[in-house]
């Protein structure tokens, strides 16, 4: 098991989501992201709060840009999730990198609780978990985004679609000049109805290809009869 101090813990978590633990008590579990988090750091040499100035030093990449809208929610908020590698030199000198998908949103559980024989409170689990998204759309935010991509060619991709519970689904990739299009109901329109055109095409296609040329029909040659053989005497 990992065991992260609270001073590099708190580099690493959302203040919200740790605070929601330590205002019942709970231990906090960091999850797999956050544990990957800090093995990058002891193997860059920041193991307490006393190598945070090595922190700045980070060079973190942005490789890909999620304009999502929460399935979940009746306003039809947009927000912005994000993947990114982030490089620092380790502890030899060597730059390393660590990975994460989906940066830009957060959760805070609302946890059960019951009273002990002594009138105490204590935590018997966590009822629901409410997901929080941090950066709300804006061409601004995108923009600010971008400013962090790879500086190649390709840059950061760019995806349109659906966000459940942090999880991103039916996703498309886009231009930058139709990814910050205001209207996100026209862009998934057009994907859809650019599907379905296409799915069209596709099927009549194969419809023509399966049917015979008429006029190959009209002008198939006849089948030679036999040459009638010599006649047999009686």
């Amino acid at each position: 098991m990992v065991e992260i101090p609270e001073d590099i813990l708190l580099k690493i978590v959302n203040r919200e989501t740790y605070q929601a633990y330590k205002d019942v008590d709970e231990k906090y579990k960091p999850d797999t992201a956050e544990k990957l988090h800090y093995i990058f750091f002891q193997r860059c040499g920041v193991l307490t709060d006393r190598h945070s100035d090595k922190i700045k030093k980070i060079r973190r990449v942005v490789n890909a840009i999620y304009r999502v809208r929460d399935a979940n929610d009746s306003n039809q908020k947009e927000y912005l999730l994000y993947n990114f590698h982030e490089y620092l030199d380790d502890v030899k000198g060597n730059e390393i990198s660590w990975t994460k998908d989906l940066e830009g949103f957060h959760k805070v559980p609302k946890f059960h609780q019951e009273y002990d024989q002594q009138g105490r409170l204590y935590v018997t689990g966590i009822d629901s978990t409410k997901i929080i998204y941090d950066i709300p759309f804006s061409k601004e935010a995108v923009d600010k985004l971008r400013r962090l991509q790879k500086r190649d060619a390709k840059g950061a991709r760019l995806y349109i679609g659906f966000v459940t519970d942090g999880h991103v689904s039916d996703h498309y990739d886009l231009a930058y000049p139709v990814f910050i299009d205001p209207d996100f109901d026209a862009i998934y329109n057009r994907i859809k109805a650019n599907q379905i055109k296409q799915v069209i095409e596709s099927q009549l296609g194969l419809q023509q290809s399966k049917r015979p040329d008429p006029l190959q029909e009209i002008f198939r040659p006849i089948k030679q009869q036999a040459e009638p053989g010599p006649a047999k005497e009686l």
